[in-house]
């Protein structure tokens, strides 16, 4: 704002300066798509290392390239990567499911529980209900505690003082990563068998402490999961809700599938990248991307360098050939060298 003189002298007004700092932006985010074993599905979710990897989405499995894939990222020293588990939840086969539970007995005293995630990993959870809540000694008490265990990672969830209201699948989601509401109570639900101070609530010997929940399905693998046939928000194209990325990597088979609208494969480096005209065939449309000093040539190009072409078979191009002779009309014969036996000879004087 200009500063109003209001009497003779000199003032001063600080301008600031129009030039602003570059903001450096991460080149190396790799976005890996493929199957795991749990984790959230269609959902990009930003990991900085194996260990976060095997923690949200079980780290290893045969059944799962793309863990062996982000197990050697982060070994060659990868920072930044976002993973995108895909699951068969429509078509044909046996399709990824969620495991369930449902405790604190029955009626208006049910609550009904989901994995987080679809995959046989919910046969792991072990569910308690318990009644040690801040207002246990009034006169009516209503909350209830609800423990989660994941018997395969170790963690344990402790969430207190839950209310017997349709907002208890709500806190569930806010604070669980392993659970979710699918019916809520009405009434305080029954807890399970009580345990003294000190005693393993999740001890194998006393199953009446806790609840087991069922284990989910896998489902199958197809190539459409990962690369459907139309943007339908799942599989590649829900790499459009991340915010940044720059090398996506897939499975090697997706390369055999039909080629999607908007994106072109590189068989060689295996990856894709937007563009407005993709290929109509797999076959003689697709071309190997050269990687090294080795460059190959196509079946044509080695055809034309092999097979000898006459000059009569070559095409023209509407000018002269120059002529073979080197004699012109400007070109004079070149003088003899004297012979090596003639001499000139001079008379003699007197």
């Amino acid at each position: 704002m200009a500063t109003a003189p209001t009497y003779p002298g000199v003032y001063i007004e600080e301008i600031s300066s129009g030039v602003h700092t570059i903001t450096g932006v991460a080149t190396s985010i790799t976005a890996f798509v493929g199957f795991a074993p749990r984790g959230p599905v269609n959902d990009p979710t930003l990991v900085q290392s194996f260990s976060e990897f095997t923690r949200v989405f079980g780290g290893l499995s045969a059944q799962s390239t793309m863990s062996y894939a982000v197990n050697q990222f982060f070994l060659n020293g990868g920072r930044d990567a976002l993973i995108l588990r895909t699951a068969h939840l429509i078509g044909a086969g046996t399709k990824a499911t969620k495991g369930t539970v449902d405790v604190g007995g029955t009626g208006t005293n049910k609550l009904s529980l989901e994995a987080a995630s679809e995959g046989a990993w919910s046969g792991n959870l072990l569910i308690r209900v318990d009644q040690e809540t801040s207002d246990k000694d009034a006169g009516s008490p209503k909350l209830f505690n609800l423990s989660i265990k994941d018997t395969a990672t170790g963690t344990i969830e402790v969430l207190r003082n839950l209310p017997p209201n349709t907002s208890v699948a709500a806190l569930i989601e806010q604070q669980s990563n392993l659970v979710r509401a699918t019916a809520t109570p009405t009434s305080r639900p029954d807890a399970d068998a009580t345990i003294n101070p000190g005693d393993e609530p999740f001890d194998p010997a006393h199953t009446d402490r806790y609840h087991a929940m069922s284990p989910g399905e896998d489902g199958i693998q197809t190539d459409l999961d990962l690369v459907p046939a139309t943007d339908d928000g799942t599989g590649v194209y829900a790499l459009a809700r991340a915010d940044l990325f720059n090398l996506p990597a897939f499975r090697r088979s997706c390369l055999r599938a039909t080629p999607v609208e908007g994106v072109s494969w590189g068989r060689t480096r295996r990856v894709a990248r937007r563009n407005s005209a993709p290929p109509t065939a797999r076959s003689s449309s697709w071309t190997r991307i050269p990687t090294g000093p080795h460059r190959r040539r196509s079946p044509a190009a080695a055809a034309r360098i092999s097979t000898p072409t006459s000059p009569a078979s070559r095409p023209t191009t509407g000018r002269t050939p120059p002529s073979t002779s080197h004699t012109s009309a400007r070109q004079t014969p070149r003088r003899a060298a004297p012979s090596p036996t003639s001499r000139r000879v001079e008379p003699s004087q007197g």
